[in-house]
């Protein structure tokens, strides 16, 4: 105690002995229980909560007795401390098997209802894969397929047990599907069945169409073929006309020159002969008035060439007597001047050969 105050040992005060006395009363007549199920789980909170009310009631009265001497107070609380540390380890331990309990009922609780989960999905996974796999057959359904999966979906039966009338309700959805599906399927068989027919119809018109074409474009070729016939035999006759009347106007153009021809040979023949041997004339045959002519026109140039015969031997001698003979012995220093007359000798020769050739040619 600190110095100035009474000094009291509160061990010595009446009240302290019996709130020592009524702890340890408490412990004794609250031992240390194991829970192992509800019964025991229940006699340690009862035991517990008797030796929380030891500490609550010394916790009580240190605050009474606080108010009253407060100089005791730091020391009341170290000596309530230590009383409370009587019962405290034995409530710590009892708290710590009551909560052990409670974890354990926790965990059974908790696995209780994690296996309430699963029986639950598991029930519902076998609505759902059903409803899934009738969905996807309707889906995939025809004309021939359908009655049998509705047949399917009526006989299913599954212990889905509280979930029965969800299995009830997911049949009658898939069976309004299915009449659904099948009214598709009618009506897309019924626009099938029509689409060949009209199909059928058009090729039938198409044919047919094909057949009149033909039928018309044979007939077209005939009408064709004929007029065509017509036409080259026009043609024909035409080239026959024109050939006939080309053949008719070249004889008669052959006729009119052979008569010219005649008539140009009688004329020449009378022209050469006295007008007496005229009738003469036009007794003789084209060859033959050919031959006299011939040889009127041969004496004729015999007779030319006779006459000529004695004017062409003075030519002759005239023009050669024209020579010009250049010496070259004569000398001449210039040469320009010596080149001049060896040209003028050449050509003077050359124009003497050419004056001859004429002169014989006559």
């Amino acid at each position: 105690m600190t110095q100035g105050i009474i000094k009291i040992n509160i061990r010595e005060i009446p009240a302290y002995q019996n709130a020592k006395e009524r702890q340890l009363q408490l412990v004794k007549e609250n031992p240390f229980v194991e829970v192992t199920d509800s019964k025991t789980y229940e006699e340690a909170k009862k035991r517990r909560t008797n030796l929380r009310k030891g500490r609550y009631e010394l916790q009580n009265g240190e605050k009474v007795i606080a108010s009253k001497i407060k100089e005791f107070r730091n020391y009341v609380k170290s000596e309530t401390e230590k009383l409370i540390a009587i019962t405290l380890p034995h409530e710590e331990k009892q708290q710590s098997e009551v909560e052990k309990y409670e974890e354990a009922k926790r965990h059974e609780k908790e696995e209780h209802e994690r296996l309430e989960r699963e029986r639950i999905e598991r029930l519902k996974a076998v609505i759902i894969n059903f409803r899934q796999q009738k969905q996807q057959e309707i889906f995939n359904a025809t004309l021939d397929t359908i009655d049998e999966i509705e047949i399917t979906i009526n006989e299913f039966d599954a212990d889905v047990e509280e979930f029965q009338n969800d299995l009830n309700l997911v049949k009658e959805q898939l069976i309004e599907t299915l009449q659904n599906k099948r009214e598709q399927l009618q009506e897309a068989e019924h626009m099938r069945l029509e689409k060949e027919r009209l199909e059928a119809e058009k090729k039938r018109f198409e044919q047919e169409r094909k057949e009149q074409e033909a039928k018309m474009k044979a007939e077209r070729e005939e009408m064709e073929r004929k007029l065509r016939e017509q036409k080259e035999e026009m043609e024909k006759q035409r080239r026959e006309l024109e050939r006939a009347e080309a053949e008719k106007k070249a004889r008669e153009e052959k006729e009119r020159k052979a008569k010219e021809y005649r008539e140009h040979l009688i004329n020449e023949v009378q022209t050469i002969y006295p007008e007496n041997i005229r009738k003469q004339t036009e007794q003789l045959t084209n060859e033959e008035l050919e031959r006299v002519i011939k040889k009127y026109h041969e004496d004729q140039e015999k007779a030319r060439k006779e006459a000529l015969k004695s004017d062409k031997e003075k030519l002759l001698t005239m023009v050669k007597s024209l020579r010009f003979d250049y010496n070259p012995e004569i000398k001449i220093n210039d040469k320009s001047v010596n080149q001049l007359l060896v040209n003028f000798t050449e050509e003077a020769d050359m124009l003497m050969k050419k004056y001859i050739a004429l002169i014989n040619n006559l």
